[in-house]
């Protein structure tokens, strides 16, 4: 597998080649399609998020190391599915959503992963779209997106993005008005 890490201590981004991982349980492996670069990726290559008039954040006290593969907004086909896996199928194409949590804390179980205070955020904690592969955790964090723009879909990870989980939602990306100028007429 190939991807562009980042390297905090001298704020390089240097190609790397690793391993594919094998999903398994309910782990998802996508063939990166599209992978958005976010305000996000620009601070995190500087060591922080930035917080505005809070100052800033070092990416130590989030507990990442000196490397991280970025891109959270992230769409990707589907390449290999674990034996858990029920609702993905090789070659459907999925966007990412990549605000993950621990899974352990009262937060994680009351399906509000986005508040959990120890995050596994894909493209933050954990490897993300600046790669040739991405590893999804669990099935439940990926989204059809049949009928979308895949290059507009992967800003929605974001940008666009409920802080609902999607196992709380429909497994099925659709837009809200405003309708994208490339919207299929069913949307109108």
């Amino acid at each position: 597998m190939r991807s562009f890490t980042a390297f905090i201590s001298d704020r390089s981004i240097r190609e790397v080649e690793s391993e594919t991982p094998t999903p398994t349980g309910r782990e998802v492996l996508l063939r990166t399609t599209h992978s958005g670069v976010c305000h996000s990726d620009i601070h995190a290559r500087d060591g922080h998020f930035s917080l505005g008039s809070r100052g800033k954040l070092p990416l130590a006290a989030r507990g990442m190391g000196d490397s991280l593969v970025m891109g959270h907004e992230v769409v990707g086909e589907v390449v290999a599915v674990g034996p858990e896996v029920t609702e993905r199928r090789v070659g459907e194409r999925v966007l990412v959503y990549p605000w993950l949590g621990c899974g352990e804390c009262v937060q994680c179980r009351r399906d509000a992963e986005n508040s959990c205070a120890t995050p596994r955020s894909i493209g933050i904690q954990l490897p993300g779209g600046y790669a040739d592969h991405v590893l999804v955790p669990d099935e439940k964090s990926t989204l059809d997106i049949e009928g979308l723009d895949p290059a507009w879909a992967a800003t929605l990870a974001c940008s666009g993005s409920p802080p609902t989980p999607p196992s709380r939602r429909s497994s099925r990306c659709q837009p809200t008005p405003p309708w994208p100028s490339s919207a299929p007429a069913a949307w109108a």
